[in-house]
């Protein structure tokens, strides 16, 4: 399937969520979604602990990239569970992650967590907010494992060494310093179900 902009504001005004002005550079995190070249993906499973998501910049810059926007297969370090992130608006502004350069969660998140540790989203796992979890953006694994590189954090695969990652950040970079993004210092990122994506964009 093939990806836009117009395609990406169109969702998000559909999901009723903040729509990225034009002129500005916005995040984007597509769930179980493989990229098949710059601009389109297909459809893959959305196993745990895999580098299975597309996650990277849109609007007036455009970079996308082989990632996660889930926890790793580990264990929670929290007895309340693994954080999950909401689909919908993401804040995010520079900083550091483990004194590596990367984006940094600014104000609450909105997550849910995975009481039972099954990887899926039940009635009783209720969406809330929360502040101080360093959910991150920041670089990941070399391999397809994704593992303690995230607790809940976004990873974009390649390490903090890779051309990915430092292309990454510079853009994310360059737009919150040349004040590219929605909000001075902060910029937004979307979290997204491929298949979701997918059906809005056929029907």
């Amino acid at each position: 399937m093939a990806l836009n902009n117009a395609l990406f504001r169109n969702f998000f005004k559909a999901k009723g969520w903040p729509v990225p002005a034009d002129g500005t550079v916005f995040g984007v995190g597509i769930r179980g979604a493989r990229l098949l070249d710059p601009d389109s993906i297909e459809l893959e499973p959305n196993r745990r602990g895999f580098y299975n998501d597309v996650l990277g910049w849109a609007g007036a810059a455009w970079f996308l990239a082989e990632g996660t926007v889930e926890p790793g297969a580990v264990p929670a370090p929290n007895p309340a569970g693994m954080a999950y992130r909401a689909d919908g608006e993401h804040l995010f502004r520079l900083g550091t992650h483990k004194k590596h350069r990367a984006f940094v969660q600014h104000g609450p998140a909105r997550i849910w967590r995975d009481v039972d540790a099954d990887a899926t989203r039940d009635a009783t796992e209720e969406i809330h907010s929360e502040t101080g979890n360093g959910l991150n953006w920041h670089a990941g694994s070399l391999t397809d494992i994704v593992g303690k590189n995230s607790y809940g954090c976004l990873n974009t695969k390649g390490g903090y060494t890779g051309a990915t990652w430092k292309r990454t950040y510079e853009i994310g970079k360059t737009a919150l310093t040349a004040k590219q993004t929605k909000t001075a210092g902060v910029v937004a990122c979307y979290l997204m179900r491929g298949d979701e994506l997918v059906r809005f964009s056929n029907a």
